[in-house]
């Protein structure tokens, strides 16, 4: 299993929320920060770092 941390932009907020989650692979990271994206309006970005490397951010853009 790996570690990976979602930071989730709002627009009202200032700064992302730090939000932690252990996956098996970074599909599953995908997967799972797409969803989180999908149930909120209030999110409009989620970027996925996997210790100190940025993996990938998903837009509501992104969305489609």
């Amino acid at each position: 299993m790996r570690l990976f941390t979602l930071l989730v932009h709002e627009g009202r907020e200032p700064a992302p929320s730090l939000e932690l989650m252990t996956v098996r692979d970074r599909a599953r990271a995908r997967e799972l920060a797409t969803k989180r994206l999908r149930e909120s309006p209030r999110y409009h970005r989620i970027e996925v770092w996997e210790g100190d490397v940025s993996v990938f951010d998903i837009t509501r853009a992104d969305l489609g």
